[in-house]
């Protein structure tokens, strides 16, 4: 079953300039001090100066204002964001105040509406992590391979430093995961069940195993969305022929998967990717 979310990410954008002549363009509204509710859901919203930072329209007008002697002006950025954090509306207003000839030109960039299914390939990965965080059961309806890089994603928070390549399943003999944490490689296999409340049996560790052995990696690292491993499969972690070193395979029920994705969690913020610091 499809599982829509309503995101903001991109951005729109207005200008509105004033002077002694009036304001340019003459259908220029001052909408944004006095915004009370978001206008697609309706709830409150808080307004936050973001001392420091500009858009990047606005730095490059503080630097060639700058350059102009003696003309001084002021810059001011402002975040409103919705106060419900299933819409997560945005919009930033930046002022620029040319105080020696009484200019202000005001730039209004907000959210552009987007809708993504949980179930789409399509899907940016920090949009998916930020709904599971939500709602964890959307794990189970989301895109094999989108849910593959998230566990990359997640692994590499998990393991700063670490040397994390999602390989998916074209050539790698059903490996999903190639990473390198501490000096040590690990294999790692990642199956989305669509229904978690099957156990995960011992067929795939089984499997895993095989690959280590025939390239000679000794750790591996099995995830999987069910809410728990049947005996048979713990057993599978047992390797009776005898190696080189010993083969240590770690399984990650869902449990795990969530503490993945919380590890390291950082929210959603679009609107960050349009300021820098001045």
């Amino acid at each position: 079953m499809s599982n829509k979310v309503i995101t903001y990410s991109d951005s729109c954008d207005y200008t509105v300039v004033s002077n002694f002549q009036g304001i340019f363009p003459k259908q220029g509204k001052k909408y944004f001090a006095e915004l009370k509710n978001c206008p697609y859901c309706s709830s409150s919203v808080t307004f936050k100066e973001l001392h420091g930072y500009a858009t990047t329209k606005g730095l490059r007008l503080k630097k060639i204002l700058e350059g102009n002697n003696g003309l001084n002006s002021v810059l001011l950025l402002t975040l409103c964001l919705c106060n419900n954090p299933l819409c997560g509306w945005w919009a930033l207003e930046q002022v620029e105040y040319q105080i020696e000839i009484g200019r202000t030109e005001s730039e209004i960039k907000w959210g552009q509406i987007k809708t993504f299914d949980t179930s789409s390939i399509g899907i940016p990965i920090q949009i998916l992590r930020t709904e599971i965080m939500k709602n964890p059961n959307i794990i189970h309806s989301a895109h094999h391979n989108t849910f593959e890089r998230l566990m990359a994603d997640c692994i590499k928070d998990k393991f700063p430093g670490s040397y994390v390549k999602h390989v998916g399943k074209s050539h790698d003999g059903g490996i999903d995961i190639f990473s390198i944490i501490n000096n040590e490689t690990f294999l790692i296999q990642v199956k989305r069940r669509k229904d978690g409340s099957i156990p995960e049996g011992p067929k795939a560790i089984r499997e895993l195993n095989g690959v280590l052995l025939r390239e000679g990696i000794y750790k591996g690292i099995f995830i999987s969305t069910a809410k728990r491993f049947t005996e048979a499969a713990y057993g599978e972690l047992k390797i009776k022929m005898e190696t080189k070193k010993p083969v240590e395979v770690q399984l990650i029920s869902l449990d795990g998967i969530i503490e993945l994705i919380s590890n390291g969690f950082k929210e959603y913020e679009p609107w960050k990717d349009y300021v820098e610091k001045l």
